[in-house]
This record gives structure tokens, C-alpha cells and sequence, in this order.
């Protein structure tokens, strides 16, 4: 996977850093020019934690111009995810709370519509936008294992256990995904899809690698 196409004066001074290895003028990096821009540097600076990009050095994951910048990124991003959520509730009646709070949602089903209203040329793009973490949809939990307490720690090992396949890749979510994608006939390479992308959807797929953020997780998990 190479890397996107920049959306702003931000994105593109971080991706042009990323692949050529120069960083020194990170230290006077612009603000970013909107969202989106803001978003998609933070997605490419994630990136690197994961399967990284074809055009960037592996030995850029570590850079401190590029965690520097990652973390103001990362932490007006949290700001903005932590003014949205709710008061959180005692552990002992989370449970009973948070599935009250879901209930509570009066948002469309994407779903149902899905189900019953789209059309085939929606669905394909559905899948498209979807492919950027449905093809590592469990791997930032992983990150964040080794901070929970071992009760915890126990049952989310559970869960991913199950997530990467009991043991058989052949049945790991990413396989099942990549078999979803080849029934409809979508085999279009990841660079074109990350150009395609609108800044609401980086939203949802700014997922950080926990245990190595040095200013705390500021994707949803």
C-alpha cells in the first residue's frame, strides 16, 4: 500500500516527510488546514505502527519529529472524542448504562438499509470505504492488552482469540472480509480507496496503537 494523497498543508508536509525521511522542518509543521487534513495525517502516522506503507522506511515508525507531531494530532483529537462522551458510569452498573445508552441511539441503521433499500453500487462502496479496518479490525485491541488487569485481560484475550481465527487463519475476520470482498468482485488495490475516503470516515478508522501512543489512545475502540 503506498501512501494517500495529502488533503491539506498538514497532510501533505507529513506524508512527503514520511517518504523521503526528512523531518527536520516538522518542528514548524502548519496547522492543519480542516478536518479532514488533520485526520488523514493522524491515520498515516498510525499506519506506520501497523503494516506501514511500501513508499516509507520501516525506520520511520520511531522518528520523534513524527511523534511529535502525532501527538498534537492525537491530542486535539481526544479532546474533541472525550467533549462528546458522557459521563462515564460507576463499574457497577456499566453494564445496565451503557447498553441503555446504545438503546437510547435514534441514529439511522445502516444495516437495514443495507438489507433492504441500497443499491448494488452502494454496497460495493460500502465495502470499499469499510476495507481500511475491516482487514485489521482486532488489532488495535491487541495493542492495549498488556495494560489491563489480568480478569480483563482474560476475556479480551478470549474474544481475539476468536477474531484471529481459534487458531486457523482461514476463518480469521480478516480472511472472512477478504472472501466478502472477492464475492462481490472488489480486488481494487487499497492507494485508490484511501483517496476516496471522506474525513468523517477517518473519524472512525483513527485507531492508535495503544501501548506505543505516547499521549494516551485517541481513536475509538
Amino acid at each position: 500500500m503506498l501512501t494517500p494523497q495529502s488533503r491539506g498543508a498538514l497532510s501533505e508536509i507529513v506524508l512527503e516527510a514520511m517518504r523521503t525521511g526528512e523531518t527536520d522542518h516538522l518542528t514548524h509543521a502548519p496547522q492543519p488546514d480542516n478536518e479532514e487534513d488533520a485526520q488523514l495525517a493522524l491515520w498515516a502516522l498510525y499506519e506506520q505502527h501497523y503494516r506501514g506503507f511500501d513508499d516509507v522506511a520501516g525506520e520511520m515508525e520511531w522518528n520523534p519529529r513524527l511523534i511529535s507531531v502525532r501527538q498534537d494530532l492525537e491530542t486535539s483529537f481526544e479532546q474533541v472524542l472525550r467533549a462528546r462522551v458522557p459521563e462515564l458510569p460507576s463499574p457497577e452498573d456499566f453494564a445496565e448504562k451503557f447498553f441503555a445508552f446504545v438503546s437510547d441511539h435514534d441514529g439511522p441503521s445502516v444495516a437495514t438499509y443495507v438489507q433492504r433499500t441500497a443499491t448494488e453500487d452502494q454496497v460495493r462502496e460500502l465495502l470499499r470505504h469499510r476495507s481500511i479496518y475491516h482487514l485489521k479490525e482486532s488489532d488495535h485491541t491487541t495493542w492495549v492488552i498488556p495494560r489491563l488487569s489480568d480478569r480483563v485481560k482474560a476475556a479480551v484475550m478470549e474474544l481475539q482469540f476468536d477474531e484471529y481465527g481459534d487458531g486457523d487463519p482461514t476463518v480469521s475476520t480478516r480472511t472472512y472480509s477478504l472472501s466478502v470482498y472477492a464475492t462481490a468482485d472488489w480486488t481494487q488495490p487499497m492507494g485508490p480507496i484511501l483517496t476516496r475516503l471522506r474525513w468523517r470516515f477517518w473519524r472512525r478508522t483513527t485507531r492508535c496503537p495503544s501501548s506505543v501512543s505516547t499521549a494516551g489512545c485517541a481513536g475509538p475502540h
